[in-house]
């Protein structure tokens, strides 16, 4: 079975073939270190983990991953020297104005994400300052330490490390070098102490804009591209884009043979994926939205360097992150950090009018999440699409923990029973066979990780039928064999990497060593079976009326209280327990969700019996007139009374039929009944 992948440079799926047998070089785009990660990055480095480790774990490749880290660039110029600004401002202002500027800084916190605290005023005074900051090491103080979060948040996402992680700052000689060449080769000119490269000679013997072509949005997604530092004076076309910026003033230099400045942006992955990688790469991958200029301009300067016509073989483009079916944007205030979804408490609008307070989210639920989406594809972030990953992590947690539970039960001797199969056992065995074989067609057709958990997800549901099958007990070997498969394919996909046969279940936090702690538990949780069972003896023969209910209560609390908080997550069933091991904080959710249900179940119970004596009150609200007056004020029904009260002509003056004028005595006569009692 062949792997296909999408690739960019051929718009579908084709055959992976890496060059050199076995091994794969690959290069993915880092992180521009002047921000804090958003889910966007978490998206995309993600998916590129589990892309790895499926190409690594299942497939068997060797893979030598080199990662950069962009610490070098306007944006980190401009945040850093304003940063710097406003810090010395701060400090310097007499206490009357920093109270003032602390309110202003409250004020936009409240008013608007997509305003930083001090912008408005670092802005102002980078215009009047920013010129004449020279320590260089401002601006590398500030990358590092945005670059050390980077770090922070993918090892809290699982993401594995790269094999070689780059910085620009550490290799502007080979940028140099590398600029000179192309310069040598003819692609390239220096204009005002800047380099450019040049489109027009280029394209005489290249093919340029291999990864995109859209015209319309071409000079505007360059222009981004450059920064909002570049001059682009001296350049031949408008299309031309920088190799080497000039720096000026209040901008971090370097040394070259065209003057003090800096790398531009794309030449800085041409050099350092060259120099770790070579003249070719099997895979080089980012965001869909670095396929042009970046990606494009990448390769064109590669393939001017070294002279030929094909520098990466498969280019793969992780697919857009929406939020409420909008690309994510900070103007738009639907921006999240990566922090903010691990710990929770971000507002997130559902509709024009609705938005909702976010839970914290594991790391584990993002992954599952991101996997339910094709990592080409775009994808959408929701709360309805948070609350199934959380879903089906919980289906699957609930599976180990059954299947663990049996293999306690099997270690007590369920194993002496009868191993014979029979139809039943045939049946789900062609079930953990038909799933093998469609997760391997699933991840060999471009790492569908969707139809994968999919069918893992069914595979368990058959497991869990046949688990609560009369016979199920005695045929272990059979579902531990589904549950080593499933556990398998997870330490695949990095969604559990403890390298056991039950993920999910072994946590610092979850009541340590199982092993130690499986006799203990057993004792408890019996001792505990047996006193609801002697409680319901004697409520049941009315020996010991509330004391029952107490010793039940005592009970109910050790299961609902006193286990979750070490880790134990306790069940009750109709022929006795079963505990398993789990997060004391997953635990004390779900106890706060059906607290939180329960209050709700019995509000609306409360409302209901409100309800209903309203409307009694309602019906005999009427008491208070007397009997012969009841029907006198229903002017627009009737219009002639007899001397008893009673109705005798309607409001037209037509007069009532016998059947009418007795439902009207009857309601009198109850009236009469009602003030007597």
């Amino acid at each position: 079975m062949p792997l296909m992948v999408s690739n960019t440079l051929t718009s579908g799926k084709v055959e992976f073939k890496p060059k050199d047998g076995n091994t794969v070089r690959w290069y993915i785009c880092g992180p521009t270190v002047y921000d804090s990660s958003h889910l966007g990055h978490a998206r995309t480095y993600v998916a590129f983990d589990v892309i790895r480790r499926i190409l690594e774990n299942f497939f068997g490749f060797d893979i030598f991953c080199v990662m950069n880290i962009t610490d070098v660039d306007d944006k980190i110029i401009l945040r850093a020297r304003r940063n710097h600004l406003l810090k010395i401002y701060k400090e310097s202002c007499p206490p009357l104005a920093k109270d003032k500027l602390a309110k202003l800084e409250e004020d936009l916190a409240k008013e608007t994400k997509s305003v930083r605290v001090g912008d408005l005023l670092a802005s102002k005074l980078d215009e009047e300052q920013g010129a004449e900051i020279r320590d260089q090491q401002i601006f590398r103080s500030h990358a590092a330490f945005y670059e050390q979060e980077y770090h922070e948040d993918m090892k809290s996402l699982g993401v594995r490390p790269p094999d070689v992680l780059t910085r620009v700052t550490e290799f502007i000689p080979q940028i140099v070098s590398y600029i000179q060449k192309i310069i040598d080769n003819g692609f390239a000119y220096e204009a005002q102490g800047s380099v450019y490269f040049d489109i027009r000679s280029f394209s005489k013997t290249h093919s340029y804009r291999k990864l995109s072509w859209n015209e319309a949005s071409m000079l505007s997604a360059l222009a981004e591209a450059e920064g909002a530092l570049s001059s682009g004076e001296g350049k031949r076309t408008e299309f031309d884009f920088a190799l080497w910026k000039k720096s000026k003033p209040g901008e971090p230099s370097w040394e070259s043979p065209w003057g003090g400045g800096r790398p531009g942006w794309h030449i800085e992955c041409s050099v350092m994926a060259s120099e770790i990688l070579g003249d070719t790469l099997d895979i080089h991958g980012g965001g869909i939205d670095l396929c042009f200029p970046h990606h494009d301009n990448e390769l064109a300067q590669a393939e001017a360097y070294y002279g030929h016509q094909q520098w990466v073989n498969y280019f793969l483009h992780s697919g857009h992150l929406y939020i409420g079916y909008q690309k994510m944007s900070k103007s738009l205030k639907n921006f999240f950090t990566i922090r903010e979804i691990l710990k929770g408490g971000s507002t997130m609008k559902v509709s024009e009018e609705e938005s909702v307070v976010l839970p914290a989210y594991s790391p584990r639920q993002l992954r599952i999440l991101f996997m339910m989406h094709e990592w080409d594809k775009p994808m959408y972030f929701s709360k309805d699409t948070l609350d199934v990953a959380v879903g089906k992590e919980k289906t699957f947690k609930e599976f180990f923990g059954a299947v663990k539970a049996m293999a306690r039960e099997d270690v007590k001797g369920v194993s002496s029973l009868p191993q014979a199969w029979g139809e039943a056992e045939n049946v789900l065995n062609r079930k953990i066979e038909d799933a093998q074989k469609e997760i391997a067609a699933a991840l060999a057709d471009n790492f569908n990780t969707p139809q994968a958990l999919l069918r893992l997800q069914d595979l368990v549901t058959s497991c869990n039928i046949y688990m609560n099958s009369p016979d199920a007990r005695a045929k272990f070997l059979l579902v531990n064999k589904a549950a080593v498969y499933i556990s398998k394919i997870f330490r695949v996909l990095g969604i559990d990497d403890n390298g056991s046969d039950f993920p999910f279940l072994t946590s610092a936090g979850a009541g340590g060593d199982e092993e130690v702690l499986s006799s203990a538990l057993d004792a408890f949780c019996s001792l505990r079976e047996d006193i609801r069972a002697a409680a319901r003896a004697k409520e049941e023969a009315a020996s010991a009326g509330s004391a029952a209910s107490d010793y039940l209560e005592l009970c109910d609390r050790v299961r609902d209280d006193v286990l979750p908080a070490i880790g134990v997550r306790l069940e009750d069933r109709p022929d006795g327990f079963l505990w398993k091991l789990d997060d004391p904080e997953v635990l004390a959710r779900e106890r706060q969700q059906k607290l939180m249900q329960a209050a709700e179940a019995q509000k609306k119970k409360v409302e209901n019996k409100l309800e209903k004596v309203r409307k009694e009150l309602e019906k005999w609200s009427g008491c208070s007139v007397a009997a012969g007056e009841m029907f006198k004020p229903l002017t627009d029904k009737y219009s002639k009374f007899d001397d008893q009260g009673i109705p005798t002509h309607n409001a037209a003056g037509e007069e009532l039929s016998k059947k009418q004028r007795q439902a009207s005595h009857t309601l009198r006569e109850e009236q009469l009944k009602a003030l007597t009692t």
